[in-house]
């Protein structure tokens, strides 16, 4: 445990749980939650999600490198500011993936940083960001 936590840091809410799908039976995994389970969201061969209560989202994507395999998932914090968040984390010893930007909406990104915990669970902090503030 690093000896400084200085930073504030609230992870207190969810906003995505993220499962990594082959892209063979990504048809099929989509059919599943929308029609079988009955979930309503947005579907896209590439990224879906669907709307859960309590604003949180089940989404399915792609399978990615180190994301793979069945039962890959990834927990997804709601920060909002995912940069500051991160540096909270690594004051607290944790190993955080530099900020990643994953979409951009206008005049802000959407950045995603990834860490595991000690099982090896991937997680990651979610926010948007002034385009500005990475330098773009």
């Amino acid at each position: 445990m690093p000896a400084t936590q200085s930073r504030p840091l609230s992870l207190d809410s969810v906003g995505y749980v993220i499962f990594f799908v082959k892209e063979a039976l990504m048809e099929k995994t989509i059919a599943f939650y929308r029609d079988t389970l009955g979930l309503k969201g947005r579907i896209d061969p590439h990224w879906s999600e669907f709307d859960l209560k309590g604003g949180l989202k089940l989404a399915l994507h792609h399978e990615a490198e180190g994301k793979t395999g069945p039962g890959a998932a990834e927990v997804v914090f709601d920060a909002a500011d995912p940069i500051e968040a991160r540096e909270a984390l690594v004051e607290r010893g944790v190993k955080v993936d530099e900020p990643k930007v994953v979409f951009e909406a206008g005049p802000q990104v959407g950045v995603s940083c990834i860490f595991r915990d000690p099982a090896g669970n991937l997680l990651s902090v979610f926010g948007m960001v002034a385009k500005t503030r990475l330098g773009k």
